[in-house]
């Protein structure tokens, strides 16, 4: 749910939504029709034969409403106890129907979040149908208490029979809906809605702003306590749903959020008490609280989800890259910075608990924030660069030099699209890329060694048949002159005699292997080494 286009063209959305809403209600009638219909048909049926059979009336409409004549009051003694029958009825309706929702919504909240029994309460259809089955038993109550010798309430009589008709039609849709407001998709647009609409009436002054930043805080909980509950369960669907729901509340909220009042970005510490005081004012300064409050409840199903449901994590990930793009094309770069921040953190810990796949989704992701960055915003992917070399240095330390070399490889990545774009001023990233290849650190670990020069090698490889990069393969070309000839030569036979495009195992990437060259790339590797890397290099 978009809240910019759900604000600026409610018109718009409700002629879109026009079939949705006619379903939505044709679910309700057609069954009750289904119900009532059949019902009248067999009572006016069995009534038409029983007015064939021979009776003193001389139509068969009088004959229908027969018990309703007042002047006939010899006629029905036991009316009142057939309608005390027909409030014992509506009773044990309103008994049963209360037992079961009960039943199902404890279940339901146990399964997600114990807040699901305040959405259950608070939605209109479900306070309609109470207060409909309760107002017709007391309605039933007095209809038989003004029953009396010489008065029949005809149309109290009628009304209560109507009532009761609707009540009993409506049981079988009811049900349905109640099982449907139960299920994970529709708890999570519900949720989703009243995010929205909390928004929405903060933005338009027609409510409490302070009310509706609990509302919205309220429902940002929600959502994340259903995830975490879902993954706790290893409940795959739900964990996803709940994911992509946070994201999308995000996403919604900062294409909205310029027009909201000042007071706004003034949040509740109540709603923080587990961050720092420095944090808390960080993110008001920053006017993020909301999209702070999304992004740590992501960081805790990220962590519950480290060792338990890889699926999630990778979701995460996306989910995060999604909303930071929200903010960089809403011309909101403290949104999009909170978003890298959190990446950044999320490296972290899956760097501390040593989760390897973990890491290659999180790369992945944030290779292609950088990437859709390029163009507009090239300081935040100079830092992202930077960010690669740091958490690939600390996956080195932590035993996973694959992980740096992956780094290395979404830089190159990264360079060889900026080129591609022409984008100004890629020193910083190429500088970064070219001294992940000269530490200590790196030295000490052969395989990294090599991998991360590789990456030196593919780039230069993609530059050297495109027109203005004689600076970048010059820097290339130098750095590569530090190290020993024999190892050069040694990378391009290996990176030559890769011939599989896939690797032979399935990940986020879907498979690519890093070191596949088309067969035109190999023919510009070889160029490469012969132009450039010529002058004391022994030839292959």
């Amino acid at each position: 749910m978009n809240l910019a286009d759900f604000a600026s063209d409610s018109n718009h959305m409700n002629t879109n939504n026009s079939h949705k809403t006619f379903e939505k209600y044709w679910i309700w009638l057609a069954p009750v029709t289904i119900v009532v219909a059949f019902s009248a048909f067999l009572f006016i049926s069995t009534s038409l034969m029983d007015y064939l059979a021979g009776t003193d009336i001389k139509t068969f409409s009088e004959f229908l409403f027969y018990n309703f004549d007042s002047d006939s009051v010899g006629g029905i003694d036991n009316l009142a106890e057939v309608q005390i029958g027909i409030l014992t009825l509506l009773i044990g309706v309103l008994g049963l129907t209360m037992t079961v929702v009960a039943i199902v919504v404890q279940l339901a909240s146990q399964r997600f979040t114990p807040k699901l029994i305040d959405l259950f309460l608070e939605d209109r259809i479900n306070i309609a149908t109470f207060l409909t089955m309760v107002s017709t038993s007391l309605y039933c109550i007095w209809v038989v208490y003004s029953i009396r010798v010489g008065y029949v309430p005809i149309y109290g009589s009628l009304g209560l029979m109507l009532l009761t008709t609707f009540i009993l039609g409506m049981l079988i849709p009811y049900f349905r809906y109640v099982f449907q407001f139960l299920t994970p998709s529709n708890i999570l647009y519900t949720i989703e809605r009243n995010f929205t609409r909390g928004v929405i009436a903060a933005r338009a002054g027609t409510a409490s702003v302070d009310r509706q930043k609990m509302i919205v805080n309220n429902n940002l909980e929600t959502i994340a306590d259903i995830a975490r509950s879902a993954v706790n369960q290893i409940d795959r669907n739900v964990s996803l749903l709940s994911i992509d729901s946070l994201a999308n509340v995000l996403c919604s909220y900062i294409a909205g959020k310029q027009r909201l009042p000042e007071e706004w970005y003034r949040p509740h510490p109540e709603n923080f008490i587990s961050i720092s005081s420095e944090f808390f004012e960080e993110i008001t300064e920053r006017r993020v609280w909301v999209e702070a409050r999304g992004l740590i409840d992501l960081e805790l199903i990220f962590t519950q989800a480290l060792r338990m449901m890889p699926d999630a994590i990778s979701a995460i990930a996306t989910k995060t890259r999604e909303v930071a793009m929200a903010g960089i094309k809403a011309n909101d770069d403290e949104s999009a910075y909170l978003c890298i921040e959190y990446l950044n953190t999320f490296l972290r810990r899956a760097i501390n608990d040593k989760n390897q796949r973990a890491i290659f989704s999180l790369m992945y992701q944030y290779r292609r924030l950088a990437e859709d960055m390029l163009p507009t915003h090239l300081k935040f992917v100079n830092q992202i660069a930077f960010f690669f070399q740091y958490y690939g240095q600390e996956s080195l330390r932590a035993g996973m030099p694959f992980l740096m070399i992956a780094a290395a490889m979404d830089i190159g990545t990264v360079l060889q699209r900026a080129y591609e774009l022409n984008i100004g001023e890629t020193d910083a990233i190429l500088d970064t890329l070219l001294s992940m290849a000269h530490s200590s650190e790196v030295d000490g670990v052969p395989f990294a060694k090599k991998g991360v020069l590789k990456s030196h090698i593919i780039l230069a490889t993609h530059l050297f048949s495109m027109e203005n990069t004689k600076e970048p393969l010059g820097k290339i070309e130098d750095s590569l002159r530090k190290i020993p000839a024999d190892l050069l030569i040694e990378l391009k036979t290996e990176l030559l005699g890769v011939t599989k495009r896939k690797f032979w195992e399935i990940t986020d990437r879907g498979g690519v292997n890093f070191e596949y060259l088309e067969p035109e790339k190999k023919i510009q590797l070889t160029r490469f080494y012969d132009e450039y890397l010529l002058n004391g290099i022994e030839k292959s």
